[in-house]
């Protein structure tokens, strides 16, 4: 009888072992070669799958996108609207990548590498990150616990922010670095979003 193939295990460990390669050889060095020999299949078996490299990031990212909901709406669970929920939000976000970046052993050289090419990819995960915080500040505005007139914009540079500091402070001798630059970004946002503070409107200058 010809051998049953699950369809879903073997995209899982194609994908598994395009993360090993892309870990080992960055983007750029990757082949789809490689990646065919990691996971113990034919060239024509991962076109079946996955029709670029490309491609292969988007699978990988919508993997990472359903992992990354489960993981904040654990640590958002009975968080106060307003700072509380979104410093839960940060530092959750970032201790997430930050583990799977240790766990994935990637060269800092690779790293920098992969990320532009997994954000330039970033749709996948856009709709997850950015509704979020979206929903977050809009929450702690509901609940006049922040004063944000442009929910959308603020959402959208916290986020940018927050790929700002992985980019530039992850280091692999002091892991613990991204989270306390995260919660220097907090804090420098309780002035600006607090009630009372400075809201986040552009001021006026004449």
């Amino acid at each position: 009888m010809p051998k049953i193939v699950d369809r879903a295990q073997k995209q899982e460990e194609i994908l598994e072992a395009a993360g090993r390669i892309f870990a080992r050889d960055g983007f750029q060095g990757a082949t789809l070669q490689a990646i065919a020999n990691e996971a113990g299949v034919g060239k024509a078996t991962l076109y079946y799958y996955f029709d670029s490299k490309r491609d292969i990031v988007r699978a990988l990212l919508e993997q990472e996108r359903l992992t990354l909901e489960e993981v904040l709406n654990r640590s958002l669970l009975g968080a106060n609207p307003g700072i509380e929920e979104l410093e839960r939000y940060a530092i959750a976000r970032l201790t997430h990548v930050r583990d799977r970046i240790r766990g994935a052993q990637i060269s800092d050289e690779n790293l920098k590498e992969l990320l532009p090419v997994f954000w330039s990819e970033r749709q996948v995960l856009h709709h997850l990150l950015e509704e979020r915080l979206r929903l977050i500040l809009q929450r702690g505005v509901d609940a006049h616990a922040l004063a944000v007139e442009d929910v959308e914009l603020t959402a959208r540079v916290i986020d940018v922010a927050m790929r700002s500091l992985l980019l530039e402070f992850y280091r692999r001798d002091d892991p613990d670095l991204l989270l306390r630059a995260a919660r220097i970004l907090i804090k420098c946002l309780r002035g600006r979003i607090l009630p009372g503070g400075c809201s986040t409107t552009t001021a006026s200058t004449h």
